[in-house]
């Protein structure tokens, strides 16, 4: 197909966003560890905000889109692949988990750490909201590698 490979780099830039983005709020998580000063909080919560709008979430939609529009150009080799249903339905559920679950988080967890900064008290609630966008986040990065890895060594070509 004339446009194949072009697609294939949007899935590959799209992924590196993607991946790159998680695994620099990984990295800075652990290096900001359980600590309580509100100060070092905030300014973490604003850079995994600016790394989640700036990267991590573009990046998903640009890996997805291009999926998704390799498969309209070889859907009629595709619909007959149980591969291509599985990858389909592991994008949707990152899709959602992502855009419907973890971002809503990263926003309220980000806003409780705004609000601990100028009252230099973090809330109650924030170390819970926190937990759960940890955990949403492992779980959306985990479906995106399967999906990745499997897109790579399984690839549906019909």
């Amino acid at each position: 197909m004339k446009y194949e490979k072009s697609i294939n780099l949007f899935q590959i830039v799209g992924s590196v966003f993607f991946f790159g983005g998680i695994l620099t709020s990984i990295v800075i998580n652990n290096a900001v560890g359980d600590t309580t000063d509100v100060d070092m909080i905030y300014y973490y919560r604003q850079f995994v905000s600016d790394i989640s709008y700036a990267l991590t979430i573009p990046g998903m939609w640009v890996a997805i889109i291009a999926t998704f529009v390799l498969f309209f150009l070889n859907r009629n080799r595709w619909l007959k692949n149980y591969g291509w249903l599985f990858i389909s339905f592991l994008m949707l559920l990152v899709l959602l988990n992502g855009m419907l679950l973890l971002t809503p988080l990263v926003k309220q967890v980000s806003l409780l750490a705004h609000e601990g900064f100028k009252t230099k008290i973090l809330p109650e609630t924030y170390q819970s909201l926190k937990g759960r966008e940890d955990m949403l986040g492992a779980i959306n990065f985990l479906m995106g590698l399967f999906t990745f890895v499997f897109l790579v060594y399984k690839n549906p070509k019909g």
